[in-house]
């Protein structure tokens, strides 16, 4: 895992600024979950919201939280590979 964080923080890192788009699907990320009765924090909600909505892979060890975001996707870095 140490040396997959390495590579990737060699490559070149992207800055994406949060715009109107994110915060109407974190807005939906959230009422999604609220309608369902298992809602998230709200900085994990603007998250997966950009997440989503830009078709990025969120790397997380806070699977709990976004496993629970329908269309996100996601990687646990934490855990480890065989």
């Amino acid at each position: 895992n140490t040396q997959r964080l390495e590579v990737f923080l060699a490559g070149p890192l992207e800055w994406t600024l949060f715009d109107q788009e994110d915060a109407r699907e974190a807005g939906l990320v959230r009422a999604n979950l609220e309608i369902a009765g298992k809602p998230i924090g709200a900085y994990d909600v603007l998250i997966a919201g950009q997440a989503r909505r830009r078709g990025a892979t969120l790397v997380t060890s806070n699977v709990g939280e976004f496993e629970r975001v329908g269309g996100l996707k996601w990687e646990d870095w934490a855990v480890s590979r065989r």
